[in-house]
């Protein structure tokens, strides 16, 4: 009978000390892996934007502040000072192309299946903690909306260039950079408040590539 009440004993503290690590995941991790996910999909989008720019606040602000974002061994040296300096040199020298006329309609062509591929392998670093499954389904998620952006902005840009010869890119350019700035930087420190930027942002933003693909329609069929 002593065995028996041992035995009890033992299996009713292994299981309230199961149920304890599960409250504890369900109710204590859960709100920061929405928070996780909230910040990938953010960074990987901001991707069709400008493809280092997200790298760059990433790489910077996880070497001033290491544990705001978990970066797992293989991707430590991301925060590391000479990557913050070669991210932030590549951004800025990406920034920069884009305000040069034409320049600026190759580069978007170039980089709308690299701003995809950068998504995801953004997605795959921020989600590092994750199940593979779930890591790379979230990631290529975030690729598909850094493509989708990259390939509606490309639509405005040609636009713009076709009816103000490539002057007026300068607009577009800006708010790109802009937005790309500021969606990285929410993305890691307010992602709720991201999340909400770029509901806006995309919601504009294809309103608006919608009535410039629109309009290039009309002018070509009057063209023809």
């Amino acid at each position: 009978m002593q065995i028996f009440y041992t035995v009890s004993d033992s299996l009713v503290n292994t299981l309230s000390n199961v149920n304890g690590v599960v409250a504890t995941n369900v109710f204590g991790d859960t709100f920061t892996v929405a928070l996780s996910i909230i910040t990938s999909l953010c960074l990987s989008t901001g991707c069709g934007l400008r493809v280092f720019t997200p790298f760059f606040i990433l790489s910077l602000i996880t070497y001033f502040f290491p544990e705001a974002i978990h970066l797992s061994e293989d991707v430590a040296f991301m925060s590391s000072l000479p990557a913050v300096i070669l991210l932030g040199i590549a951004a800025c020298l990406e920034v920069l192309a884009f305000y040069i006329p034409w320049l600026d309609n190759i580069l978007g062509a170039i980089t709308v299946p690299i701003a995809g591929i950068s998504g995801v392998a953004l997605g795959v670093i921020v989600l590092a903690d994750l199940p593979p499954a779930i890591q790379w389904g979230l990631a290529i998620l975030g690729g598909g909306g850094a493509t989708g952006l990259q390939l509606t902005i490309e639509s405005i840009r040609a636009v713009s260039s076709s009816l103000t010869a490539g002057f007026g890119n300068f607009i577009v350019a800006t708010i790109e950079n802009g937005t790309a700035l500021i969606l990285s930087i929410l993305a890691i420190i307010a992602p709720i408040i991201a999340l909400f930027f770029l509901a806006i942002f995309l919601l504009l933003i294809f309103t608006i590539g919608k009535k410039f693909i629109e309009k290039r329609k009309k002018k070509r069929q009057l063209a023809s």
